[in-house]
């Protein structure tokens, strides 16, 4: 977002209002949510969830 915003000669935080208009959860994702996935996906509780591909996007309806 950094380079983003210096490239365009914006404030970072207009990028970042910008990047979250397209996403429902309008914040980031951390590493500890994807650990958590990736945890939860590993357990038994993830047994039923056979080779699909999931995004941990926060919800991103097109790239911002």
């Amino acid at each position: 977002m950094k380079a983003r915003a210096a490239a365009r000669g914006l404030p970072v935080d207009q990028i970042e209002a910008e990047a979250f208009s397209h996403t429902a959860i309008r914040e980031y994702v951390t590493a500890e949510q994807i650990a958590d996935q990736v945890l939860y996906l590993a357990s038994p509780r993830g047994r039923t969830i056979p080779g699909q591909s999931l995004s941990v996007c926060g919800g991103t309806e097109r790239p911002g």
